[in-house]
């Protein structure tokens, strides 16, 4: 122990049951690391004060220690530490980990509101599968990080571009998780994948049916200081199984594997894990094409106010172009409004717990499908008849015209709306 800077004060060593070269040190002021079996040492301290560390374990990817006054200190996910030398030997290139086996956990279903800021609370482990990678030297270029499952689908995928922020919340903004984006900085840097599918589109309409100006939170599922998720519901949960990470920097990619598995302390078939995904998907399918067809509605009917307003029409065009507004009134608000917010409340129901999907949320989530389908074809009439023929009014009394583009695709949950009532029983 020659090596340690308080030598002879050596309280405890204990040797990384995964990397034998792998020593940690607990000394009377602080923790150490070695990668060579001691030869050379360094401080492990990080947030750690200068204190007696009495005792040393490593539990799976964690390592704990005992201090002074019956103090515990955990550092979460040991991986960069245990893979050191394997990024080292890959020189000034990126290295992607290897990251650990994954426990599938949900969140708890107490709903309630973080803790005030100034409220002293500790921290739990990261959420998710923890994933690092380093880079060599800073990039400029684009970085990107994909989770892909197996069968090569991408389930979701990181870049150095932060999401843009919601609108403004009803709640105090120390809520929420900072908006994702991947580091570019040279250095080890770490991303948390919360095991979910991309969130799904959700419009801002509130508990009562009304169109809101800012983001609607109640009481959430998940309300920790820091870590809320700025998107209610979140995507659905990904299913046990084997994924794959992908890192891409500068045009080169980096791959590394590792295994989801489900909470162990839940009975359940994968089938069923996967029967719940399958109606999730449906779900969050029916909420983009919901989403979609309501911004073009939105699009369409703020061009027609335009004109309507620019200057006085004769009294057919003012006619027909009033009927058209309040048709695409209707349609934005009770047909793709009320349909998204619908189907985001089945998917709330849904993702309460690991289950089979429920005869009662399946019934529902039809009835929202066959609404949002029937929304659908009535967008489909008016882009090919009554559009085009309020069109040809105002280009003759030349106004602006009501921009067209392509109508949303199928709203993917038409098979549900014609089964799932039987599929639940």
């Amino acid at each position: 122990m020659s090596g340690l800077p308080d030598d002879g004060l050596v309280r405890v060593v204990r040797e990384d049951p995964i990397a034998s070269n792998l020593l940690y040190a607990g000394t009377v002021t602080g923790a150490w690391v070695s990668f060579d079996r001691g030869d050379h040492w360094q401080s492990l301290q990080l947030n750690l004060p200068n204190t007696v560390v009495s005792d040393i374990t490593i539990h799976r990817n964690d390592l704990a220690i005992s201090t002074y006054g019956r103090g515990l200190w955990v550092m979460d996910d040991v991986t960069p530490l245990r893979q050191t030398h394997l990024a080292a030997a890959s020189g000034s290139a990126p290295y992607l980990y290897a990251p650990q086996t994954t426990y599938r956990v949900r969140w708890d279903n107490d709903q309630d509101t973080p803790r005030p800021p100034e409220v002293p609370a500790g921290e739990n482990a990261p959420e998710g599968a923890i994933i690092y990678y380093h880079l060599g030297s800073a990039t400029t270029g684009p970085i990107s990080l994909s989770i892909i499952d197996a069968q090569g689908k991408t389930v979701r995928r990181y870049t150095n571009v932060a999401t843009a922020a919601a609108l403004m919340p009803n709640v105090p903004t120390y809520w929420f998780a900072p908006p994702e984006g991947l580091p570019t900085a040279a250095g080890l840097h770490r991303v948390l994948w919360d095991l979910r599918y991309p969130d799904p589109q959700t419009l801002p309409y509130g508990y009562f049916g009304d169109m809101l100006t800012f983001t609607e939170y109640t009481l959430t599922w998940h309300a920790v200081k820091g870590n809320t998720p700025r998107v209610q519901p979140p995507g659905p949960l990904a299913i046990p199984g084997k994924y794959k990470v992908e890192l891409t920097v500068d045009g080169h990619a980096y791959t590394q594997s590792f295994t989801l598995t489900n909470d162990p302390r839940v009975a359940i078939a994968q089938s069923d894990l996967v029967a719940q995904l399958q109606s999730e998907h449906t779900m969050t399918s029916g909420m983009g094409a919901s989403y979609t067809g309501f911004y073009q509605i939105d699009r369409m009917r703020k061009a027609l106010e335009a004109s309507i307003a620019a200057k006085p029409l004769d009294a057919d065009v003012t006619i027909a172009s009033l009927a058209l507004h309040k048709q695409l009134n209707a349609l934005a608000d009770g047909g793709f409004g009320m349909a998204n917010r619908d189907l985001a409340r089945n998917l709330e129901d849904a993702d309460f717990g690991d289950m089979l999907p429920t005869s009662s949320n399946l019934d529902a989530t039809a009835s929202s499908c066959r609404n949002l389908d029937a929304a659908l074809v009535e967008f489909h009439r008016l882009l090919a008849t009554v559009v085009p023929q309020v069109n040809t009014m105002l280009a003759r009394a030349h106004r602006a015209m009501i921009p067209i583009d392509a109508a949303p695709p199928a709203s993917g949950c038409g098979d549900t709306a014609n089964h799932g009532t039987s599929a639940g029983k």
